[in-house]
């Protein structure tokens, strides 16, 4: 099928579309959820469903300073989320400076010998629902078909 048919992976699209959001049975897609941080927010992800094949999870990375899982001794510039690991996690971006913060999914492709870390391939893809302090993402991770139900996580965004 042509540019923009059903049968294109959303992989193929993104690329034409130089990553912008495009147009999927009516909805936008996106392949990264932005948002600008401040210093001390708090970061609330929780998990609200996952398909358990492929393991479905989030990756969450600032362009300046760290961000600090409060429920674990884990900190960098990028952390990775994996539903079937945790239903929820607190995480801190507490350096001085307001950075710009970037979230997508990421699902774990099994097919190969060796188990691959996939996003943006595929069927990957994140409707976005705003609600003023958060989102909810509705994720599409598999290499099967767009299924915007393989992973729903909310983010709420307020003070540590």
């Amino acid at each position: 099928m042509g540019a923009g048919g059903k049968s294109e992976t959303f992989e193929r699209r993104f690329m034409d579309s130089v990553g912008k959001p495009i147009e999927f049975e009516g909805g936008l897609v996106h392949a990264i959820y932005r948002r600008e941080l401040e210093p001390g927010t708090l970061i609330e992800v929780e998990f609200e469903r996952a398909r358990e094949r492929p393991a479905q999870g989030l990756e969450l990375r600032v362009d300046e300073g760290l961000l600090r899982r409060r429920d674990a001794a884990e900190r960098g510039r990028t952390l990775r989320l994996w539903a079937a690991e945790q239903r929820e996690a607190r995480i801190e971006y507490s350096v001085k400076v307001p950075t710009r913060l970037h979230v997508w999914n990421v699902w774990l492709d099994e097919r190969g010998e060796e188990p691959a870390v996939e996003a943006w391939r595929a069927w990957s893809g994140m409707r976005l629902e705003e609600d003023g302090d958060g989102v909810l993402l509705r994720c599409s991770g598999n290499p099967d078909a767009a299924s915007f139900d393989d992973l729903v996580a909310r983010l709420r965004f307020g003070s540590a």
